[in-house]
């Protein structure tokens, strides 16, 4: 939690970076894979490894140092073996926090579905929602008849179109909220995998791996 707290600020603004790429990332992906299948080897060789799955936080940088410095020893080792093992440190850190970007991609899918009746939304989408929901209820307030009225006409009538301000506020609360709720579930999601034993068993997978690549290599 210490080392979570250090980083608070810089993760937030990573963990809305994340949630935002995930969707896109697996969509890039998979046509990438098409392209590949199709006889664009180019995609597959060159361009599917250029592309982050996901852009490690401050915390993630701090666990892969101590993850290399007190499991492996990455000081003691050759240069070509420090290679190996931060690349493979660096790629096990990714796939452990990259569920959680795709989660909370997936809590915004389903905001838009429940919330809003739209499965399609995206969190600029659901900004303009919330923007229009302000203006709607604005106009309401101020109808010359009451609010009750202004309600019901309203029900009938075109609703009011936003203002850029309302778009613009209710874009950057929503942007806040998906930031937020990224890091809630970064800090959650890592004691209660430690909780069940998960990173103790996919780091012990890694060690397994990293040994057995270093036995073909001998």
């Amino acid at each position: 939690m210490k080392i979570q707290t250090r980083f608070i600020a810089f993760d937030l603004v990573l963990g809305l970076i994340n949630a935002l790429w995930a969707i896109p990332h697996a969509s890039i992906k998979k046509a990438l894979e098409v392209a590949e299948k199709l006889g664009w080897e180019t995609a597959g060789k060159v361009l599917l490894p250029k592309l982050p799955a996901t852009f490690r936080t401050g915390f993630q940088r701090e666990i892969e140092t101590k993850i290399l410095e007190q499991i492996f020893e990455i000081d003691s080792l050759p240069p070509i073996e420090q290679k190996r093992v931060r690349e493979a440190v660096a790629d096990y850190s990714t796939k452990q926090n990259g569920f959680v970007d795709i989660a909370v991609a997936g809590c915004v899918l389903l905001v838009g579905h429940f919330v809003f009746g739209d499965r399609s939304l995206d969190i600029f989408g659901i900004g303009r929602r919330i923007a229009s929901g302000w203006a709607r209820d604005r106009a309401e307030s101020h109808f010359f008849l009451g609010k009750s009225l202004g309600h019901a006409f309203y029900q009938i009538a075109p609703p009011p179109e936003a203002t850029t301000s309302q778009i613009v506020g209710a874009t950057a609360i929503a942007l806040l909220s998906l930031a937020v709720l990224n890091v809630v579930f970064n800090v959650t999601a890592w004691p209660l995998q430690q909780k069940l034993g998960l990173r103790q068993k996919q780091l012990n997978q890694l060690i397994e791996s990293l040994d057995s690549s270093r036995a073909r290599s001998a």
